[in-house]
């Protein structure tokens, strides 16, 4: 069953990242200075990331969700970790650590109610909060309701 698929908003915030990163790289290639091109090689990498984590879709097959991101896939066995249904304002003030938040939420995020926690969602309805059961590792998911 699929829970959640790609919005066009993904679609065309994922294209304008890439004419960014294409129009970094040429920069990089043209620019004399070392410094400029370590820079601007770092700006790459930072819009390179969360573009690579964008979650596309997500499927359940049995206990296991199922969430495909443009490069790579991501595997959560509900039998190992807690699952509760949060809304937005119980995860308080947020603040992004390594992460991104314009067209989707990717990355590590922090908030004083629950501490350090992994975003992989891509609105801020029907949040799942799983919790590892050996490791305390946090991940917040977007969901429908019927999961």
């Amino acid at each position: 069953m699929t829970l959640h698929c790609i919005s066009k908003t993904v679609v065309f915030s994922t294209v304008i990242a890439v004419l960014a990163i294409i129009g970094l790289i040429v920069a990089i290639c043209t620019t004399e200075s070392l410094c400029w091109q370590f820079f601007l090689a770092f700006l790459v990498l930072v819009l390179l990331y969360p573009l690579t984590r964008v979650p596309i879709r997500s499927t359940q097959e049995g206990s296991i969700i199922h969430i495909r991101q443009l490069i790579g896939h991501k595997e959560f066995d509900l039998r190992h970790y807690e699952s509760k249904a949060i809304a937005l304002h119980q995860l308080g003030g947020v603040i992004r650590a390594f992460g991104s938040s314009a067209w989707c939420y990717v990355g590590i995020f922090y908030s004083k109610r629950m501490g350090f926690y992994h975003a992989l969602h891509m609105s801020n309805k029907n949040l799942l909060l799983l919790t590892h059961r050996k490791s305390g590792k946090r991940y917040v998911i977007d969901v429908p309701d019927d999961v």
